[in-house]
C-alpha cells in the first residue's frame, strides 16, 4: 500500500487568507501547509477536513 500525505495542516490550511497572526506570517511560501488529506495507492483520496464529515452526515 502506497500512502501519500497531501496535506498535514489545519482544516483551513496555513496561511489563512488575510490573517495577520505570526503563524500565518511564517507559513508563507515553502512552509505553507494544505488541509489534511491522504492519497492511497494513487486512486483513493481521503479528505479528512470537517467539511467531509458534515457532508457525509
Amino acid at each position: 500500500m502506497d500512502v501519500t500525505l497531501l496535506g498535514t495542516g489545519a482544516p483551513a490550511g496555513l496561511p489563512r487568507p488575510h490573517c495577520p497572526c505570526a503563524a500565518c506570517a511564517t507559513a508563507l511560501g515553502a512552509d505553507a501547509r494544505a488541509a489534511t488529506s491522504l492519497l492511497v495507492d494513487g486512486a483513493l483520496l481521503l479528505d479528512l477536513t470537517p467539511g467531509a464529515a458534515l457532508a457525509a452526515a
